[in-house]
């Protein structure tokens, strides 16, 4: 796939955004004189000045909102206040439905959403997760466990259970997307390699100790040992956050700098000089090259049904909220 993660794992990671607005902690409320009070009507009822302060800080941080202007606090609000009118909206549909918002639901949904990714997209989304120091069911838990998460995706659950003949994609329909998007389809060149690394110190050796041990090493390497055997024996470090102790696949992006240059410099087989590191020497082999190549459509397919799927949900919602909004008396004074 290419370097950006993608709609649907951009879609999964945005769980909480909308929650995290809506539960921010209280602070101390902004004076927010040069609006009028009430700042807004909604739905005929009032929303006072210091009520609209108390939204806005639902989204910004109060030591920010002195560094303001008018104009971008204006802004901030309205933004606000069309979040509360599309939550309220949610929330009095699903109300006179009988359904309710539930942990469950969310995790059903984001195992359906997962469970379509391509093996490269998940691998993305892991790593991703991985860097904000987060497991996949640790994340899906955070999910779970928002209220606004729960509130979109029981709607989201409405909308396939009652318009469904508006949400159905075919083979055809994502056989079109991915014909006319391929350069989304591309996995990136990847090259496996296997490692020697030895600390530079440890309760042992010293660093000058450690160079002689790499050096040596490398002359037995020269000489024709078998890399394998020697990996087993002497490394001491993992390989780059991936796979096991001494083998990983790696895409550019993946390897520190100085690996990464030399990794996919080598030709199969080929077995690096002395490599340092901050905290290591390291001797790397290419064992072998994978060049770029398209993801086949029989394994994007399901990813891209899911992706199209998820946009026509969104426009339904989208609709539907309009719809209820025209319902409604909403006036901004401001």
């Amino acid at each position: 796939m290419p370097n950006h993660t993608g709609t649907l794992i951009k879609y999964l990671l945005s769980a909480c955004i909308l929650s995290s607005s809506l539960l921010a902690p209280a602070q101390t409320t902004p004076d927010l004189k040069f609006l009028p009070d009430p700042v807004a009507y909604i739905d005929e009822k009032p929303v006072a000045r210091p009520d609209a302060a108390k939204l806005l800080l639902k989204n910004i941080p109060a030591k920010d909102i002195p560094g303001m202007s008018e104009t971008q606090l204006k802004s901030a609000l309205r933004e606000q206040l069309n979040r509360q009118i599309e939550y309220s909206i949610l929330s009095s549909i699903l109300k006179k439905n009988n359904i309710t918002p539930a942990p469950q639901i969310v995790r059903n949904k984001l195992k359906t959403m997962y469970n379509s990714l391509p093996d490269q997209q998940r691998d993305i989304l892991l790593n991703t997760l991985k860097q904000q120091g987060l497991t996949y069911e640790q994340y899906v838990e955070n999910a779970a466990n928002c209220p606004a998460e729960q509130l979109k995706m029981a709607f989201v659950q409405w909308i396939e259970l009652n318009v469904t003949d508006k949400i159905v994609v075919s083979d055809e329909d994502a056989e079109i997307y991915y014909r006319t998007r391929q350069a989304m389809f591309i996995i990136p060149e990847t090259v496996t390699i296997s490692q020697i690394s030895i600390l530079k110190k440890n309760s042992k050796r010293n660093e000058k100790d450690s160079q002689e041990q790499i050096a040596t090493i490398e002359s037995r390497l020269r000489q024709g040992e078998d890399f394998n055997r020697l990996a087993s024996n002497f490394n001491e470090c993992r390989i780059w956050t991936k796979q096991d102790d001494k083998t990983g696949t790696f895409s550019k992006g993946d390897l520190p700098q100085e690996i990464e240059n030399i990794a996919f410099s080598l030709t199969p087989g080929e077995v690096s000089a002395i490599i340092t590191l901050p905290d290591n020497f390291t001797i790397i082999r290419l064992d072998s090259k994978n060049p770029a190549h398209y993801l086949q459509f029989e394994k994007a397919k399901n990813f891209i049904k899911t992706q199209l799927r998820e946009a026509l949900i969104k426009k339904n919602i989208n609709a539907i909220i309009m719809q209820e909004r025209q319902k409604m008396n909403i006036i901004f004074n401001f």
